[in-house]
């Protein structure tokens, strides 16, 4: 049993254009992007030509420190730095987005948590995403104050900062033996998602009814793409609370294979824990509840999450 990496993810199925897709077809009545500079021009020029309106954001260089102070402004073709771009149906949206992002940009990496969770709300449905799965979002943000999940794995996850992702977080305190795989937001990072937001659970009628108009109009623009998505999405994956990501194969109850996601051109970077991840999961015993056992303790092990695509 060792570590292999399988071939790289198909970029050629568009599921990686999904946002664009939704919002010509009036899916989405705004989409934000993370833009180089060198693709800032592209990108804007990209949806300018299907009636977009645009508002850039630079964002800081470094995560940390003292954050300069941006402003947004209406999109300009030689902006050289990159940043957040929003596109809406109207200026006033793209606007009014970039102004939350700058408000949140002036509080630094840390802000006060309800403040920041309140932004992030009128951020979520500025975008469409569904109300129930902002809410959820917002309520990690606050470190979860109420009664109910105080203590949560979230708050406890917050006191180490190099042990910080979300969807760790989401993946462990929702786990199911069964996710739907058009939920699946573990591989983001690697271009491979329908949806670009975390649903708040995994079986969410909001975000399922939100997946299918896009599955629906990805294969109208290219009939059976649709299927080649989810035939993607539809892995078993690891989870680490350090953002780290392996897809693996399990016989039984034993993870007998093991891989980082690929990384095609024009992803995100990919996580450095991503093949230290994948190797150490090898010979790993998935236990009932999902928890990665590598024959060590810790704190925070690794979840295993099998997502598995939709009936016929």
């Amino acid at each position: 049993m060792r570590a292999r990496r399988r071939r790289a993810i198909d970029s050629s199925v568009p599921g990686r254009d999904l946002e664009y897709l939704a919002f010509r077809a009036g899916l989405k009545p705004a989409v934000r992007l993370t833009v180089s500079g060198a693709d800032l021009a592209a990108a804007g020029a990209h949806y300018l030509a299907v009636g977009g309106h645009l508002a850039f954001v630079e964002l800081p260089e470094e995560r940390g420190g003292n954050p300069r102070r941006p402003s947004p402004r209406v999109f300009r073709e030689r902006t050289a730095r990159g940043g957040a771009l929003f596109v809406a149906h109207s200026p006033q949206e793209a606007q009014a987005l970039a102004e939350l992002e700058r408000k949140l940009i002036r509080r630094g990496p840390h802000p006060k948590p309800s403040v920041h969770a309140e932004e992030a709300i009128a951020i979520g449905r500025g975008l469409g995403y569904p109300d129930c799965c902002v809410e959820a979002f917002a309520e990690r943000l606050r470190g979860a104050p109420s009664r109910r999940f105080r203590g949560s794995l979230g708050c406890r996850l917050r006191r180490r900062p190099t042990e910080n992702s979300d969807d760790y977080v989401v993946a462990r305190e929702n786990w199911t033996p069964r996710a739907d795989a058009r939920l699946n937001h573990l591989l983001f990072r690697a271009g491979v998602k329908l949806l670009s937001y975390t649903p708040c659970r995994y079986d969410c009628p909001a975000a399922l009814a939100q997946a299918d108009l896009l599955l629906a109009e990805l294969d109208r623009v290219e009939p059976g793409a649709g299927a080649g998505l989810l035939q993607q999405l539809a892995v078993t994956v690891v989870a680490a609370a350090d953002h780290a990501r392996a897809i693996v194969e399990l016989e039984g109850d034993r993870i007998v294979e093991a891989h980082g996601p690929e990384h095609p051109e024009g992803s995100l970077a990919p996580v450095e824990g991503d093949v230290a991840l994948a190797q150490s999961c090898v010979g790993a015993r998935v236990l009932a509840d999902g928890t990665v056992e590598r024959g060590k303790r810790e704190r925070f092990p690794p979840v295993a999450l099998r997502f598995v695509a939709p009936g016929p």
